[in-house]
């Protein structure tokens, strides 16, 4: 979701919230290795997290550094 517009994002929190689905963000090794043969700004594999918990998604908090 980092690399998602603003617009699309909106359109797909809700659509997520209605599926009821949880999210788990990426493992800490994505972080460096996504986005490694991209020139800058780098692609980095990070989730809207306070986007998602204000909406009402499940994100077990043992996946949160």
């Amino acid at each position: 979701m980092h690399s998602m517009d603003n617009y699309y994002v909106s359109k797909l929190i809700p659509l997520m919230v209605e599926a009821q689905l949880h999210a788990t963000p990426n493992p800490l090794i994505n972080t460096t290795i996504q986005g490694r043969h991209d020139t800058y700004p780098k692609r980095r594999g990070l989730t809207r997290i306070p986007e998602l918990r204000a909406a009402g998604i499940n994100i077990p908090s043992a996946m949160i550094a």
